[in-house]
């Protein structure tokens, strides 16, 4: 934790700031490695103070050993402290609430409060050795979720009873372990239609196409994986769209190295599908980053600035969604390496 806090600090001097303020849960677990309900994280060039509620006071300072931890329910406001150290500029992160920023504005005449866009996120760009170990675990039960899942399902299930498994078997597995998000069960043609389908009424049948999209939570590592589930012969439609996710997946797996922009990577599953045609029907980015969040930097869309590192942890996932048809999605999630890339949800049964 000490050196990602340096790592911080080199970016603030490099900004010009002179301390950053982080009260996101994930960048707050990041640095300090504790997950609370609330709390502040303050960098400054000299000292970094945890400030929490006198509800959480004893539990952090129990949890958190190395940083000073500061109780908000005494005279000791945040923004008294940075009067008091004379601090000019602070950095915020860009997803404090509204009404924060205008306290903190109000609090700090004088100082020159900054909205920073993604600022910790782009230090989590890149997993260190402990992350990857982690997030492969994850991804590793992610995979055995899924061989459970796909000998269990059968005619007659209901998606809700199949959801219910899911997080059943996850949770199963230890007291280190939780679902990363609410599971999506999609049977039949209607249902798979939709990317993220939340209802989970309907009772799978004989010849249907299922979806399911989980993930595993595991030590505070998510992975995330999408696969479907074919009941009975598949049909030629069905058989024709896997195989084009198959050929735009692999394409796309070809091309990840160092140095390739994210955007390339959209492109060129974007062109697979097109050739296909069905072009219209892949209505969502290929993919995003997984670690803390299960969304996170970087983002594979047209759109994408980010450029491919070692180290970086993100899923690849092309779906077709064809109303009246139904819809399929493949995801998997990768590391790249320093020629190439390591599927991390690759199946070894």
């Amino acid at each position: 934790m000490k050196t990602r806090i340096e790592c911080l600090k080199k970016l603030l001097r490099k900004k010009k700031l002179e301390a950053f303020l982080i009260n996101n849960p994930s960048n707050f677990f990041y640095f300090t490695g504790v997950r609370l309900d609330a709390g502040f994280l303050l960098v400054t060039s000299s000292r970094v103070l945890v400030f929490v509620p006198g509800l959480l006071f004893a539990e952090a300072k129990w949890r958190i050993k190395n940083l000073t931890v500061v109780n908000l329910n005494k005279p000791n406001k945040i923004t008294d402290y940075i009067r008091r150290s004379r601090i000019k500029s602070l950095g915020v992160e860009n997803s404090i609430s509204i009404n924060l920023y205008r306290q903190l504005k109000k609090e700090l005449k004088g100082i020159n409060v900054v909205l920073q866009n993604n600022f910790p996120e782009k230090l989590r760009l890149k997993k260190d050795k402990k992350e990857i170990t982690l997030i492969r675990k994850s991804a590793c039960m992610a995979i055995k979720t899924w061989h459970h899942i796909k000998s269990w399902v059968r005619s007659g299930k209901e998606e809700w009873e199949i959801y219910n498994e899911i997080i059943r078997f996850i949770m199963g597995q230890g007291k280190d372990w939780g679902i990363a998000f609410e599971p999506i069960v999609a049977s039949g043609n209607e249902n798979t239609v939709f990317p993220h389908y939340r209802l989970r009424k309907r009772k799978v049948k004989q010849r249907d196409i299922v979806l399911v999209d989980f993930g595993c939570e595991y030590c505070g590592y998510k992975s995330d994986l999408t696969r479907m589930i074919f009941l009975g012969k598949i049909n030629k439609s069905h058989q024709c769209i896997y195989n084009l996710l198959g050929e735009a997946r692999n394409r796309v797996l070809d091309k990840i190295r160092p140095g390739v922009k994210c955007s390339v990577l959209d492109n060129t599953a974007r062109e697979v599908i097109k050739k296909g045609g069905y072009g219209k029907f892949f209505v969502h980015g290929l993919g995003h980053g997984v670690g803390i969040d299960v969304h996170e930097l970087p983002y594979l869309n047209s759109k994408s600035k980010e450029i491919l590192e070692e180290g970086m942890v993100f899923t690849v996932e092309p779906g077709i969604y064809v109303p009246g048809i139904g819809g399929m999605r493949i995801e998997d999630m990768v590391l790249v390496t320093k020629s190439g890339c390591k599927i991390l949800t690759e199946e070894k049964e």
